[in-house]
């Protein structure tokens, strides 16, 4: 999979376990860290030292510290990246956090999104069968892994390029795999890659520059778009593929997984 590069600002989209084994680890890098979470009491908040209300009340002097912010992730997200943008973003919160986010910032232009079920046929015809776990045309919904069904990783792992669990040896990295799925599917498509935030850490995240970018192309993405977004580190891919739509014209919005 291969560990991200040394890092200053980390978000955490969530304070549950993931989000603050991200926590923890960013903040043993020396790294600023923000963890975002509605919950006053999810367990990152544990581990913070300093609460702040606002994004701009981040102390950016306070390395090796992490700072809690309650709240939304979905509805701070795009803020947060506008504001300045981080390094890594730890998706730790339930579903696709960029599918929901692209969702969320298409709603403050009363935009929607609809399954685009055309385009998920299209890449799970590119995927092999045996690493689709989900194809679900009808929610738009594609989740592909170099795991069986029902089996569970190591609790860390570096994701070599033989599978520790099962014994095979991948073809090519799960994002590489996707992204060239993606690319012959769909006009539009986002790759989010994720990296270890250490060898030792078993959590992953993405980096910022790309959230930024993705999330600028959805502030202009205009009704009728049909695009793809997956979040895929080496041996894992969730996929959305959806359409733009207006808000309340009746057809039901992408389902936020």
């Amino acid at each position: 999979m291969g560990s991200v590069g040394p890092f200053d600002f980390t978000v955490c989209i969530g304070g549950g376990n993931f989000g603050t084994r991200a926590a923890t680890t960013s903040k043993l890098h020396g790294a600023v860290t923000l963890v975002i979470d509605p919950r006053q009491n999810c367990a990152a908040s544990a581990v913070a030292t300093r609460t702040i209300k606002r994004l701009d009340e981040i102390d950016f002097g306070l390395g090796g510290v992490v700072q809690y912010l309650q709240g939304d992730g979905l509805d701070i997200i795009a803020d947060v990246v506008a504001h300045r943008c981080p390094d890594i973003v730890v998706p730790a919160s339930p579903g696709h956090l960029m599918a929901k986010a692209a969702i969320r910032l298409l709603s403050r232009r009363t935009l929607g999104a609809i399954p685009w079920g055309g385009g998920c046929d299209r890449m799970a015809d590119r995927l092999d069968d045996d690493i689709i776990l989900i194809a679900d045309r009808d929610d738009g919904i594609i989740v592909t892994s170099f795991m069986d069904e029902g089996t569970m990783c190591m609790d860390v792992c570096p994701q070599p390029e033989l599978c520790p669990v099962t014994g095979r040896t991948h073809p090519a990295p799960m994002y590489k795999l996707v992204d060239d799925a993606m690319a012959s599917s769909c006009g539009e498509a986002f790759l989010m890659r994720s990296f270890l935030l250490s060898d030792t850490a078993g959590v992953g995240g993405i980096e910022g520059s790309d959230v930024k970018a993705f999330l600028g192309v959805m502030r202009s993405m205009k009704e009728g778009t049909r695009f793809a977004v997956a979040t895929s580190c080496s041996c894992h891919a969730v996929i959305n593929a959806m359409e733009v739509t207006a808000l309340g014209d009746g057809r039901s919005t992408a389902p936020l997984q």
